[in-house]
């Protein structure tokens, strides 16, 4: 697990996270409209600030598998890093401070649970269920997640796909104006296809993000559990 600051937040009002998302999402697909059907650039050039995930389970198979956003993966571990149960920042800590001294994991583990035990008279019952609440954060980003993409996508997708529709009518019965229908027919389909494309792209990005930090967390969860013996 990668060095990063652990807190122990408490929880704040407001959708941030959410804020978050629909920003990216709008961003993004405005990028891809002005540029579609062209496909977005290698991200070669910024390889060190991007976590690559080569199989991700959760991806939509339609949806191929790209570079994680590396802002979504911070902002989810900010979202669970507001759970309340208190356990896994301290734990973490511990098992991260003795890696230069206790080299056998199972030792180190153990060691940091008799650590946080005299220390922060943490059990290994609050810590899994510290590791859980987490868990239960995330999943609950997901749902928001998908809440306001169904919206997105309604708003922008669905009202282009009836233009069309409109349009198309209007080809059968105008013929005379089939020339001029045609091109309005050919612009709506770019614009559905560029808006799909930016879809894709924001949701990939979403669960990318979200197996990495849900992988972090189960990991580590496994990890307690096999040498803890819990």
């Amino acid at each position: 697990m990668s060095q990063r600051k652990h807190t122990e937040d408490t929880p704040s009002e407001g959708g941030g996270m959410l804020g978050r998302i629909a920003s990216v999402f709008v961003e993004r697909v405005d990028e891809t409209s002005e540029d579609a059907p062209n496909p977005r650039p290698s991200r070669s050039g910024t390889a060190d600030a991007v976590a690559t995930v080569s199989n991700v389970a959760t991806v939509r198979s339609t949806v191929p598998v790209r570079a994680v956003n590396q802002k979504l993966v911070e902002g989810l571990r900010e979202s669970v890093a507001k759970s309340t149960e208190v356990g896994y920042s301290d734990f973490m800590t511990f098992v991260e401070s003795l890696a230069d001294v206790v080299i056998d994991e199972a030792q180190r583990y153990k060691a940091a649970l008799k650590v946080a035990a005299k220390t922060k008279a943490l059990t290994l019952q609050r810590i899994i269920k510290s590791f859980e609440d987490r868990l239960r954060l995330l999943k609950r980003e997901k749902s928001r997640f998908e809440e306001t993409l169904e919206a997105q996508f309604a708003a922008k997708v669905g009202a282009k796909q009836a233009q069309l529709k409109n349009a198309e009518e209007q080809i059968q019965a105008l013929k005379s104006q089939l020339d001029d229908l045609e091109a309005s027919s050919d612009v709506l389909r770019k614009e559905i296809d560029a808006e799909q494309d930016g879809i894709a792209d924001v949701t990939s990005d979403f669960e990318a993000a979200y197996a990495v930090v849900e992988a972090e967390i189960e990991t580590a969860l496994n990890k307690v559990q096999q040498h803890l013996g819990q």
